[in-house]
């Protein structure tokens, strides 16, 4: 974690969620070994320990034994300390709310379905009675605030939506509604960039490097989140990585932003099922399933999609690794479905287009459950801004 610190109380603050972070990262930890891996004095380390453990944050784990003088304590995030609210608006005709705590484990989900001609303020109450079980659940206090995925482009100077592949979210102020109807902090973010922060504390708790990882999500539209140095890029408005408008399609298909040739406008839900079906109004889950039987089952129409589009994520791929030098690419989305049969035409021409490969060995990799990624992401956005005491 990276922070722009100022003043004396807001290194306190950073050293604080850097101590908290270790010990979300790790099963326990002792006062020295936040001191010696945070590189903090032992007083420091001490002190912001004395803290949390006031506050409930953490609590003693055991006694380790020692070889000689004072027994070490070791401590660990207490479980009901701290919780978020992460809600997910990523999915037509219904939101999934789940409350995650400090470890990332979900506690809690539900699903608010939704007729897809509703308006946001039906939709936005109909959450706020999810809102308000978890605050019957479980006491307001610990709850900071509440993480929003979006599947769009979201001004953070505005707090509005811009653009969404779901079009009734598109113009509305998303942080400014959501906070007067649900009565907490709520932090809006790109789903991708969600997922690419989800990513990254998924390998923080394995021990493995997250400095430097790229998380392309194909759904609806074709989105990615970029972790490049340690820190989510985002450009000045929130509108940086939007690969799915990269000029890489074929022209005879429009898209939404009016240009053509759109990336997205193939390697997407519709991108796909177009290629497989033929032009469509509209295609459902049912069409997807029927797409995904028939890869299993060796249509030859079927692979012949598969390899097409396995092309093409490789070329977007080894564009990102030339700009971006990652250490691994995730692939999730719906791909997760046809994974296996995809990865190697996307492995094959990202190798083939990526400068200097072999002294770079960059991996490609699939990821767990989207939900649960992104209740992880929403998690991981409220505790960057929480503002603690």
């Amino acid at each position: 974690m990276t922070f722009s610190i100022k003043n004396t109380l807001e290194l306190r603050k950073a050293n604080t969620k850097l101590v908290i972070n270790r010990f979300r990262q790790q099963p326990f930890e002792t006062k020295k070994g936040i001191a010696e891996s945070l590189n903090l004095s032992f007083a420091t380390a001490s002190n912001i320990c004395n803290y949390l453990l006031e506050r409930n944050i953490i609590e003693t784990d055991k006694m380790l034994e020692s070889e000689g003088g004072r027994v070490p304590t070791a401590f660990r995030i207490k479980n009901d300390s701290w919780l978020s609210i992460g809600i997910d608006l990523t999915v037509s005709g219904h939101v999934s709310v789940g409350a995650i705590n400090l470890k990332n484990d979900i506690i809690f989900t539900r699903k608010v379905l939704y007729d897809k001609k509703s308006d946001i303020n039906a939709i936005l109450n109909m959450v706020r009675n999810v809102v308000e079980e978890v605050k019957h659940k479980y006491p307001v206090s610990i709850i900071p605030g509440i993480g929003v995925a979006i599947p769009g482009i979201y001004d953070k100077k505005s707090g509005k939506v811009l653009n969404s592949t779901i079009p009734l979210f598109e113009e509305v102020e998303l942080k400014e509604e959501a906070g007067k109807i649900f009565g907490f902090n709520c932090h809006i973010e790109n789903e991708s960039n969600l997922l690419a922060k989800a990513a990254q504390q998924i390998n923080h708790g394995r021990g493995e490097s997250n400095s430097d990882l790229i998380y392309i999500f194909v759904g609806e539209g074709l989105g990615v989140g970029i972790i490049s140095n340690d820190r989510l890029l985002t450009g000045s408005r929130g509108m940086g990585a939007e690969i799915g408008h990269m000029p890489l399609g074929d022209r005879k298909f429009k898209c939404g932003c009016g240009n053509e040739g759109c990336i997205e406008q193939e390697l997407s839900f519709k991108g796909f099922l177009r290629y497989f079906y033929g032009e469509r109004e509209e295609f459902t889950q049912e069409d997807w399933a029927r797409f995904v039987c028939e890869v299993k089952a060796g249509n030859k129409r079927a692979l012949e999609v598969v390899e097409h589009e396995g092309m093409l994520l490789g070329k977007v791929i080894s564009i990102l690794a030339n700009i971006f030098d990652p250490s691994i690419v995730y692939i999730g989305g719906i791909i997760d479905d046809i994974y296996d049969y995809i990865y190697p035409f996307a492995n094959s021409e990202m190798k083939k287009r990526t400068l200097m490969n072999n002294y770079r060995n960059i991996e490609i990799a699939r990821t767990i459950d989207k939900n649960n990624l992104i209740f992880i992401g929403c998690n991981q956005l409220v505790f960057e801004n929480w503002d603690i005491d």
